[in-house]
């Protein structure tokens, strides 16, 4: 790890800079933007280092929206998707009960809270306020059930959620949380705030 640590560092075009010629020096504000980006990126390691030290279970679940699982087999199966089948060869892959009504924000917030619609309240991409024709967009904020990363917090368990759909706008998390669709602002869609600079300095767009 530390080999690997040292070549990152001392590249500078992993940095997005491209290396110069032998003997020439860098502008005082390449060098601190440089060095800012060496803080950043050291940070981000000791962080991960710290991460993987931790004598912990660990869970990542993929979710993919409106794909067949029979049509994701078939093309793992057929070496179409080698990426998705070394992830599937490491852990297990599972078909899902389908929600009713079938409709994606509907399906994600039962994923979510292991709930159906009747108790989470989510019943499709539009609802109506009561006693009125007036339609409304469910949002987060609609959503009467816990979710499972609010159990684990409770335990003190952090959680990384990226581009879940039905959390816009973002609320807190014990960990990180990006939304999914259908987020609208990026500025509404990250907790907590401090990973807004590191998304937008990659150009992450929401869904």
């Amino acid at each position: 790890v530390d080999q690997s640590v040292a070549k990152i560092i001392a590249t500078p075009d992993t940095l997005g800079y491209i290396p110069r010629g032998s003997g020439t020096e860098y502008s005082p504000a390449e060098e601190e933007a440089i060095k800012n980006r060496l803080k950043d990126l050291g940070y981000i390691l000791s962080m991960a280092l710290k991460w993987f030290q931790q004598p912990s279970e660990r869970a990542c679940v993929v979710g993919l929206d409106g794909v067949p699982y029979s049509m994701v087999k078939r093309f793992v199966d057929d070496g179409v998707m080698p990426r998705l089948g070394a992830l599937i060869a490491s852990g297990m892959f599972r078909e899902t009960t389908v929600s009713l009504p079938e409709i994606s924000s509907v399906s994600w917030s039962s994923f979510m809270t292991a709930k159906n619609p009747g108790e989470h309240g989510i019943f499709g991409f539009t609802d109506l306020h009561p006693g009125t024709y007036t339609q409304s967009f469910p949002s987060f904020r609609d959503l009467k059930c816990d979710t499972i990363w609010d159990r684990l917090g409770e335990r003190k368990m952090r959680s990384v959620v990226i581009n879940q759909p039905a959390t816009y706008p973002a609320r807190p998390v014990h960990g990180a949380l990006v939304s999914g669709f259908v987020a609208v602002h990026l500025d509404k869609s990250v907790f907590p705030a401090r990973y807004l600079r590191q998304l937008r300095e990659i150009n992450y767009e929401i869904d």
